[in-house]
C-alpha cells in the first residue's frame, strides 16, 4: 500500500489531539447524513492523493483551491457554515505548508505555476476569490426552499452548468487544452429517429409510446445508440452477450434465448427481417456452442448457454414423431460434444433440468441427421452410465435415473441403423429390464422410465435387433403385461413391442444376429391370448392400445402362414370365431384398418373372415380420398376380394392411391404395383391393343424404392424389411421415392432420356431387353389411364410428352427404324393425351407451369429455357410439321412466360413459325384459357416487328398458320390502332397492303375468334391515310 499526501510538519507544532468517541444519537445508532454534507476536505485530500507522487508541495497546495468550485455546489442539502469552516481549515493548512518552505522553494514553485498557467494566474485567482465570496453571501441571503433530488434533476438542463463552466475555463485559461469530446455525454441527447425494435428485460417488444415514456428506474436506458429511448435493440443484446461482466452476460444470454423463442412462435414480419439481416439465430448458436463446448466454471453462464442452444435449435417442435425435424441453424456439434460429455458424464454441478434440456437438444440433433446421430453415439456410453446405470434402483427421489437419457438413446436408434447396432451390442438392452419389474415401481402405475425402456426395446426390434432379450426375461414381460393394463399408454407400447418380436420370429434369418429369436420360442408364450383378453376386458382403452393389440394378432397370423405346416388353418378358424364375438369399444380409422386387414387374412379356405357381409358393404361405401392411406389400401383389396368394386373403380382407386403413400410404406406401394401391372384392372380403359405392362416393373419399382441403402422401416414392422431398414424416421423434405409425384407413371421416359447414367436401367435384370418403343407404348397407356382420373396436371403432362419427342432412337437404343413419336400406336396415344390439354377449363393453378414442373427432372442447374432451346432446334430439324410435336411447342409462347421464349421462336428461329400448321382448336391450353396467348399485350418492339415481317411477307397466313396468325394479329392490332405505332404501321403499309387490310378489317376476341370490324373502321382508315398516304389507303380499301 502506498501512502500519499504525508507532509512533515514543523517540530514546534502542537501534537494532535487524542481520538474521542463520536457523539451518538439518542437511539444509539449513528445519525444518517447525506453524502452532499460530507467534508469537502476529505474529498479534496482524496483527489490530492491520486496525483503523481513526484508532484511538488506547492502544486498540491494550489490544486485543491482551484479544483473545487464551491459556488457550483447546489445550495440544497449544503450547510454554508460548514462549508466556510472547511475552507478556512484548508487555507490554514496551506498557509502552514507555505511557511514551512524556504524562500528558494517558494520562488521555484511560483515560477512553475507561471510557466504552467501563464502570467495572469494571480489576477485570475484573486478574481475567482472575489466572485466566490460574493456568490456565497448572495446564496446565504436568498437561500431557496430545499428541493428533492428528482425535482433538482428535472428542473435544470442536464449538464448545462458543466458546459458553462467549460466555457469559462477556456476563456480564462487559453493555454490549457480541454478534451471537450469527453464531456459530450453531459449534453442533453438530441431526439432520435431510430426505428429499431427494442425489447424489455422479459423479452417483450416495447411499443413506440413505451420507448419514450418508461422511466429510467426500470433499467432499460443505457449508453448505447439512442440513449434517450428505453429498451435494448438486438444489436445491443448481441453485444452485451459478449460482456466481460458475468452477471450482465448471463442475463443477456437468457434474454436473447427468450426473444428467439417468442420470434419462432409468432414470426412477425418486421422481427423476421431484423433477425435475418443481423443473422441473429446463427450468432446466438455460435455463442451457445462456444459456452457449452468450453464448459466455463460459472454454472449460471453454462445454464444460460444450454438454454440458448435449445431455444435456437428446437423450440416449438415436438420430438414425438416419425419424421425428421426440418432444417435448423447450422450447429458445429463436433465442438459441442466434448463439453457436453463433461457436463453429462460427471458431477458438473449443473441442475438436472438443464442437463435434461441438453440431452433433449442432442436427441433433436440426432433425429435431424444420421451423420450427427453417429457422431453423438460416440459419447453415449459414458453419458448413459452416469445418467442411468449408476443411479440407484428402486428409485431414489433425490437421485433418479434420467428419463431423458433413455429418450436420447431411443432417438439415436431411430435415426440410424449404425447407432442401433452399436447400442444393441452393449449391455444397455439388458440393463433397462430392471425398470420393467413392477415390484420396483414407486407406486402402482408404470413410471415414465418404464415406458421409455419399452420404447427403446421396440425401436431396436424394428431393425430385428435385441430380440434375444425376451428369451431370458419371459417372466418379466408376463408380469409387466398384467401391471400395465391400467395404463393405456404403457399397454400400447407393450403390445407394439410383443408384435415386433413376433415379426422378428417369423423368419429368424432376418434378425441380427440371425436366429436370435425363433417362432418356436414365441408361439407358446401366450401373447395372443393376452391381447384378446385385453380387447375383451372392460378397459380402460385408448385407440392406440387397441390398435397395438390388433397388430399383435396380425403378426401372429402372418407368422402362422409361414411357420405352420397347414398355414395355421386350425388356429385361424378358432381366432376368427373369437374375434367375431368381440365388440370393440372404439372404432377409429386406424382400428378399422386393422379389422379389415384381419378380415382379409382370415378369409381363407372355409373361413369367412370376421366381418359380416353388410358390414363390409358399409365400409366400402365409406371409402373416399380423405380416408387414411392404410384404410384405403385394405378396403381396396377387400372390395376386390368380395367383388364389391368393379375393375374400373379398382383402377381409379389404385392410381389415386399411389401418390398418397409416404416413406415407410414402400411395401404397400410395391404390392399395389404388382396388382396394377397385371393389367386386369386397366384392360377395359383402352380400346386399343393392351401392351405388356410387366416390362415397366423394374423401372416403376425403382421410382417407388430407388435405393436399397436407404429404407425407412415400416410401421408396424414387416419381417422382409428388418435387415434392409436403415432408419425409422421419414425425411423432412421429399426426395427420390415416396411420396410419388402425380406424374410418376411417366418416370420411365426420364430414365430413357438419361440411359447413359440411369441407375434404374443399370439395376434391371440381365434378361430385361424391351425396345424404347415398347416402353413408351406401355407408359402412354398407363398415362391415359391416369389422366382419365384427373392427374397429372396439364403442365406435367405436357412436359412428359415433350420427353417422348426428345427420344431420338438413333442416339439411344437403336431398336427401330424411325423416331419413337412416329410409331402409329405412340402417335395415337399422344393425340389422345393432348385432348385433355386443348380443352378449355377454369379455376386452374397458375403458379404451376412448365418451368416449375421440369425442375424435378432437370434439376436446379439446368433451366427449362435451355431444354426448350434444344427442343425447338429438334423440332426444326426432324418434325416435318408434325401436328402433335407442334402442339407441344406452343405452351411457352403464352404471355405468362418470359419474353425470351417468344424471341427464341420468332427472332432466333424465324423459319419455325412457317411449319407450325395449327388451328385455334388445336391450341394447348396449359392454364385452361386461350386468352393466355393474347393478354397482356406484347410490348417488345423487336417481337412486334417480327410479327409484322412474318405476316407482311406471307410466311405465315391465316389459312395455313391460323393459330400463329391470330396471335400475331392480336398484338399487332393493339400496337397499330391503340398504341398508334406509326413506324410499325408505315413498315407494314410499305410491305404488304393485304396484311394491312387484314389488320384493319378484323378484331381478335379473347377466345381466338375473328370478328369483322365496322364501328372503328373509318378511324383506322384515316390513320392509314395520314401515315402511309392515299395510295396505300386505296389499296387497303380495294382489299377490304
Amino acid at each position: 500500500m502506498i501512502v500519499r499526501g504525508i507532509v512533515e510538519r514543523p517540530s514546534g507544532s502542537a501534537p494532535p489531539a487524542p481520538p474521542s468517541l463520536p457523539k451518538t444519537s439518542v437511539t444509539g445508532f449513528p445519525q444518517a447524513r447525506h453524502r452532499s454534507l460530507a467534508s469537502s476536505k476529505t474529498d479534496a485530500l482524496a483527489r490530492h492523493g491520486e496525483n503523481d507522487s513526484s508532484t511538488r508541495a506547492s502544486s498540491r497546495l494550489y490544486e485543491p483551491a482551484t479544483a473545487l468550485d464551491y459556488t457550483s455546489i447546489p445550495s440544497s442539502g449544503l450547510d454554508p457554515a460548514a462549508s466556510d469552516v472547511t475552507r478556512r481549515e484548508i487555507e490554514a493548512e496551506n498557509e502552514a505548508r507555505i511557511q514551512a518552505m524556504t524562500a528558494e522553494e517558494r520562488e521555484q514553485e511560483a515560477q512553475e505555476l507561471i510557466e504552467r498557467f501563464g502570467p495572469g494566474l494571480v489576477d485570475i485567482m484573486r478574481r475567482r476569490r472575489d466572485e466566490r465570496q460574493a456568490a456565497t453571501a448572495s446564496t446565504l441571503e436568498s437561500r431557496p426552499t430545499p428541493m428533492t433530488r428528482s425535482q433538482t434533476e428535472s428542473s435544470a438542463p442536464h449538464g448545462s452548468g458543466s458546459l458553462d463552466r467549460l466555457a469559462e475555463i477556456r476563456a480564462e485559461l487559453p493555454g490549457v487544452s480541454v478534451e471537450s469530446h469527453k464531456l459530450a455525454w453531459l449534453q442533453d441527447p438530441s431526439p432520435s429517429d431510430d426505428k429499431s425494435i427494442r425489447f424489455d428485460l422479459s423479452g417483450g417488444v416495447l411499443t413506440s409510446e413505451e420507448l419514450q415514456s418508461l422511466p429510467t428506474s426500470h433499467g432499460l436506458h443505457h449508453h448505447g445508440d439512442s440513449p434517450e429511448l428505453a429498451g435494448y435493440t438486438i444489436q445491443n443484446i448481441l453485444t452485451l452477450c459478449r460482456s466481460s461482466i458475468l452477471g450482465q452476460r448471463t442475463k443477456m444470454l437468457h434474454l436473447l434465448g427468450t426473444i428467439i423463442s417468442r420470434w419462432k412462435r409468432c414470426e412477425e414480419e418486421a422481427m423476421t427481417k431484423t433477425f435475418t439481416d443481423a443473422q441473429v439465430v446463427q450468432k446466438a448458436v455460435d455463442m451457445a456452442v462456444e459456452i457449452v463446448g468450453n464448459t466455463p466454471r460459472a454454472i449460471g453462464l453454462t445454464v444460460a448457454g444450454i438454454d440458448l442452444l435449445c431455444h435456437c435449435q428446437m423450440d416449438n417442435t415436438s420430438l414425438d414423431m416419425d419424421t425428421r425435424p426440418t432444417a435448423q441453424p447450422v450447429i458445429a456439434w463436433e465442438l459441442v460434444l466434448p463439453g457436453a460429455q463433461r457436463l453429462l458424464a460427471e458431477d458438473s454441478g449443473i441442475p438436472q433440468a438443464s442437463l435434461d434440456r441438453l440431452m433433449n437438444c442432442l436427441q433433436f440433433a440426432a433425429m435431424q441427421s444420421s451423420e450427427t446421430a453417429e457422431l453423438i453415439c460416440t459419447i453415449l456410453p459414458e453419458v448413459v452410465r452416469y445418467q442411468v446405470l449408476a443411479r440407484p434402483w428402486p428409485i431414489n427421489p433425490k437421485y433418479p435415473p434420467s428419463t431423458q437419457a433413455i429418450a436420447l438413446v431411443t432417438g439415436l436408434i431411430e435415426s440410424a441403423r449404425n447407432c442401433a447396432v452399436s447400442i444393441a451390442q452393449t449391455d444397455l438392452p439388458v440393463s433397462v429390464l430392471r425398470f420393467l419389474i413392477p415390484s420396483t415401481w414407486p407406486d402402482d402405475s408404470a413410471p415414465i422410465i418404464c415406458k421409455e425402456a419399452l420404447q427403446l426395446l421396440f425401436s431396436l426390434a424394428r431393425y430385428g435387433l435385441g430380440a434375444e432379450v425376451v428369451r431370458t426375461s419371459m417372466e418379466i414381460f408376463d408380469t409387466l403385461g398384467m401391471a400395465t393394463r391400467a395404463d393405456p399408454e404403457a399397454s400400447a407400447i407393450y403390445f407394439k413391442l410383443l408384435a415386433a418380436w413376433l415379426t422378428c420370429a417369423i423368419d429368424p434369418h432376418r434378425t441380427t444376429p440371425e436366429h436370435s429369436l425363433t417362432w418356436a420360442q414365441v408361439s407358446s408364450m401366450g401373447w395372443v391370448d393376452a391381447a384378446l383378453k385385453y380387447i375383451g376386458d372392460s378397459g380402460p382403452w385408448t385407440s392406440s392400445a387397441l390398435e397395438a393389440a390388433l397388430e399383435l394378432i396380425i403378426s401372429w397370423i402372418l407368422g402362422l402362414a409361414v411357420n405352420s405346416p397347414d398355414k395355421g388353418v386350425v388356429e385361424k378358424r378358432a381366432l376368427a370365431q373369437t374375434l367375431r364375438n368381440l365388440t370393440l369399444p372404439i372404432e377409429t380409422e386406424p382400428i378399422l384398418s386393422r379389422l379389415v386387414q384381419l378380415d382379409l387374412l382370415l378369409t381363407v379356405s372355409d373361413i369367412d373372415g370376421i366381418l359380416h357381409p353388410q358390414r363390409r358393404q358399409d365400409l366400402i361405401s365409406r371409402l373416399d380420398s380423405t380416408s387414411p392411406v392404410a384404410l384405403q389400401y385394405y378396403l381396396l383389396y377387400l372390395g376386390a376380394a368380395h367383388s364389391l368394386i368393379d375393375k374400373d373403380e379398382q383402377a381409379s382407386l389404385m392410381l389415386r392411391l399411389f401418390p398418397r403413400f409416404s416413406a415407410g410404406e414402400e411395401h404397400l406401394a410395391l404390392d399395389l404395383l404388382d396388382e396394377l401391372l397385371k393389367g386386369d384392372v386397366s384392360r377395359s380403359l383402352d380400346g386399343q391393343s393392351h401392351p405388356d405392362l410387366e416390362i415397366l416393373r423394374p423401372l416403376l419399382q425403382y421410382a417407388i424404392l430407388p435405393s436399397a441403402d436407404s429404407v425407412i422401416g415400416p410401421s408396424p414392422p414387416v419381417h422382409t424389411y428388418l435387415k434392409a431398414t436403415t432408419s425409422l424416421l421419414r425425411p423432412a423434405t421429399p426426395g427420390p421415392g415416396l411420396p410419388l409425384p402425380a406424374d410418376w407413371l411417366f418416370s420411365p421416359l426420364g430414365e430413357l432420356l438419361r440411359s447413359a447414367t440411369s441407375n434404374a436401367l443399370a439395376q434391371t435384370p440381365p434378361d430385361w431387353n424391351p425396345s424404347e418403343t415398347e416402353i413408351v407404348r406401355a407408359v402412354l397407356f398407363l398415362g391415359q389411364c391416369q389422366v382419365q382420373f384427373g392427374s397429372p396436371s396439364r403442365s406435367q403432362l405436357l412436359f412428359n410428352l415433350m420427353k417422348v419427342f426428345m427420344l431420338e432412337n438413333e442416339q439411344h437404343s437403336g431398336t427401330s427404324d424411325g423416331d419413337v413419336f412416329r410409331d402409329d400406336v405412340v402417335s395415337s396415344r399422344i393425340s389422345a393425351l393432348l385432348l385433355k390439354i386443348i380443352t378449355p377449363e377454369t379455376s386452374m393453378d397458375r403458379n404451376v407451369n412448365l418451368e416449375s414442373v421440369s425442375k424435378a427432372f432437370l434439376g436446379d442447374d439446368t433451366p427449362f429455357y435451355q431444354f426448350y432451346t434444344d427442343y425447338l432446334s429438334l423440332f426444326e430439324a426432324i418434325s416435318y410439321s408434325d401436328t402433335s410435336f407442334a402442339q407441344t411447342i406452343m405452351a411457352p409462347l403464352a404471355m405468362s412466360y418470359p419474353t425470351d421464349y417468344r424471341r427464341l421462336l420468332w427472332l432466333d428461329h424465324p423459319p419455325v413459325p412457317r411449319i407450325i400448321h395449327l388451328k385455334i382448336s388445336q391450341t394447348p391450353l396449359e392454364h385452361g384459357s386461350f386468352s393466355d396467348y393474347l393478354r397482356p399485350y406484347e410490348k417488345d418492339r423487336d417481337l412486334l416487328n417480327a410479327y409484322a415481317q412474318q405476316l407482311a411477307r406471307g410466311w405465315i397466313t391465316r389459312e395455313r398458320n391460323q393459330l400463329l396468325w391470330t396471335i400475331a394479329s392480336s398484338h399487332l392490332s393493339h400496337a397499330l390502332w391503340t398504341e398508334q405505332d406509326t413506324n410499325l404501321l408505315k413498315s407494314i403499309g410499305d410491305t404488304s397492303g393485304k396484311t394491312l387490310a387484314d389488320l384493319a378489317g378484323v378484331d381478335v376476341q379473347l377466345n381466338g375468334a375473328i370478328s369483322t370490324i365496322s364501328v372503328n373502321l373509318e378511324k383506322r382508315l384515316d390513320c392509314i391515310r395520314r401515315v402511309c398516304g392515299d395510295n396505300v389507303l386505296a389499296k387497303v380499301k380495294a382489299l377490304l
